[in-house]
């Protein structure tokens, strides 16, 4: 099980390397976990970067319960990917 974990991850990695525009796919809490700081900062923008779109989206479709949750994540994303960039010096 480990070993296909740590497959996936390299793959995953990989995969991001080569297309930065995949960073979307992952989430805030997975950002967070990223122990590079820059890296957090990048994969917490991109995150922030999704939500705004989805939360344009939500509005669109008139839902604003959902726009409003995915507009927090767009901050929380942001305010991640500050405190990362600041812890860095």
């Amino acid at each position: 099980m480990r070993r296909t974990t740590e497959r996936w991850l390299a793959a995953a990695i990989l995969a991001l390397a080569l297309d930065p525009g995949r960073l979307e796919a992952l989430d805030l809490k997975t950002a967070a976990a990223e122990p590079n700081l820059v890296k957090r900062a990048r994969l917490a923008l991109a995150n922030g970067e999704t939500a705004s779109t989805r939360a344009g989206d939500a509005c669109r479709g008139g839902d604003y319960d959902k726009c409003d949750a995915l507009l927090d994540e767009v901050k929380e994303s942001v305010e991640l990917g500050k405190t990362s960039l600041d812890a860095t010096g």
